[in-house]
């Protein structure tokens, strides 16, 4: 299910929402996407990457 950074306080566990109410936070994410933004990041993982191969 996704979930937006400023939700993550509200939520009781990983099983917050369950078969018999998924709809409705279908119905809830199709009015506000909590992955919008996620284009207007821009970062690579080209210096971690370095760093755990150990050619950095």
């Amino acid at each position: 299910m996704p979930v937006a950074w400023d939700e993550l306080a509200g939520l009781t566990s990983a099983a917050h929402w369950t078969v018999a109410d998924v709809e409705a936070r279908r119905a809830e994410v199709a009015r506000r996407d909590p992955c919008a933004a996620h284009d207007s990041v821009h970062q690579t993982l080209t210096r971690t990457n370095k760093l755990l191969s150990g050619t950095w």
